[in-house]
Formats: C-alpha cells, sequence, structure tokens
C-alpha cells in the first residue's frame, strides 16, 4: 500500500472516509452530535473548516490546515484536562510549544469516536476504513466546486431533495455567517450566487 503524503500546512484537503465494509457511522442524532463535539475538540486546533457533511455511513470535509502553530499547554499543564492538551496557538505566541502532528490528530479523531460509537451500540472492532481518504484541493475553482459537491451529496443520496432540507452539513451554517467569511466571497460572489450556485450543480447532476 503506498504511504499517504503528509499533511501540509497551508493547504486545503477534502478528507473523506467511511464506514468498514459501509457500516453505519451514526444511528441516531445523539451519535451526529457526538461526532460534531468530538471534532471541535480534535480537529478544530489545527485545522479551518470550510464545508461539511454527515451522512449515514460516510462524512466528507473540506479543511485547510493552520499555519505556524504550537501547543497551547506543555503536557504537565494538562494531566487533569486532556481535552485543553488539543489547544494550539501561533507560535509567535509560544515560542517554546510543541508542533503538532495534522495527521495524528485525525487519528485521534477518529479513534476517539470509534471508542465511543463502539461503546454505545456495543459492538467491536474497526469503525473506519483505514487509512481516511484525502485530497489536496489546490485551486480556488476546486474549493468552490468542492463546497457544491460536499452540500448536494445528501441529493446525491437521496436523502433530501435540495442541500437546505439535510440538518447535517455546514450549509445552515455558511448561509447564516456568509458575509463573515471573505474567501466565500470570493470563490463564489454575494449569498445569492452561492445559492444558485448549488441549485445549478444539481440540475447538472441531474442531466
Amino acid at each position: 500500500m503506498k504511504k499517504s503524503e503528509p499533511l501540509q500546512e497551508g493547504l486545503f484537503y477534502h478528507i473523506y472516509n467511511k464506514g468498514i465494509n459501509g457500516c453505519s457511522l451514526f444511528t441516531n442524532e445523539s451519535d451526529y452530535y457526538k461526532f460534531i463535539e468530538l471534532y471541535k475538540i480534535y480537529i478544530d486546533p489545527i485545522a479551518q473548516t470550510y464545508a461539511w457533511c454527515l451522512l449515514n455511513n460516510h462524512f466528507h470535509l473540506l479543511i485547510r490546515i493552520k499555519e505556524n502553530i504550537v501547543y497551547r499547554y506543555n503536557c504537565h499543564e494538562c494531566v487533569n484536562n486532556k481535552i485543553k492538551k488539543w489547544d494550539t496557538v501561533s507560535a509567535i505566541d509560544n515560542k517554546n510549544g510543541k508542533r503538532p502532528v495534522f495527521s495524528g490528530h485525525l487519528s485521534h479523531f477518529f479513534n476517539a469516536y470509534s471508542s465511543y460509537f463502539n461503546k454505545k451500540h456495543d459492538r467491536t472492532g474497526t469503525l473506519f476504513q483505514r487509512p481516511f481518504k484525502r485530497k489536496h484541493v489546490d485551486t480556488p475553482q476546486y474549493c468552490a466546486r468542492l463546497i457544491l459537491y460536499i452540500h448536494n451529496n445528501p441529493v446525491r443520496h437521496k436523502f433530501s431533495d435540495y442541500p437546505q432540507e439535510y440538518k447535517w452539513t455546514s450549509y445552515h451554517s455558511i448561509i447564516e455567517n456568509y458575509n463573515k467569511n471573505d474567501l466565500l466571497n470570493d470563490w463564489f460572489g454575494d449569498l445569492n450566487n452561492f445559492i444558485d450556485k448549488h441549485k445549478i450543480a444539481l440540475k447538472q447532476d441531474a442531466l
């Protein structure tokens, strides 16, 4: 098996994975919420998330790895707070801080969710396919197309008729905070164009 290239600072990636042998990753709402809770603990410290979608047996993410970051705390400062140990800051603010291993955060995240899921649903063994899939997203056009693909995924898999009808994606939060994200404005123009692009992409899929 070819070894995956390490995740690089400052680059955009499409991260995706599915349940081993197509098994379910989420069986009820609490599973989705737990996945998001753990995501904030393990992934938010090392990456900015631009789009996400959670489906029954797989998920898609568009992230950008943060640059020049280190851990906020030393190990001995987090003995009684395992969540804080993942916090990161700019290397300028902590010149002696340890740099994170980005793929390690993803592995810890998958392991944490797997442990939760197996315990809750009385199962054993691997939950996710390994290794997780990643693709370098190298142009603004690619980023824009991928966001449309991710948000329209529930429609493609017949979970809904329109992206706004599906709960477990970033579509709704992006709509609410659209004008706060300069990159989205660069990639799509204004909010109306962002919405229209999703509709156009759906029509193209139906052809």
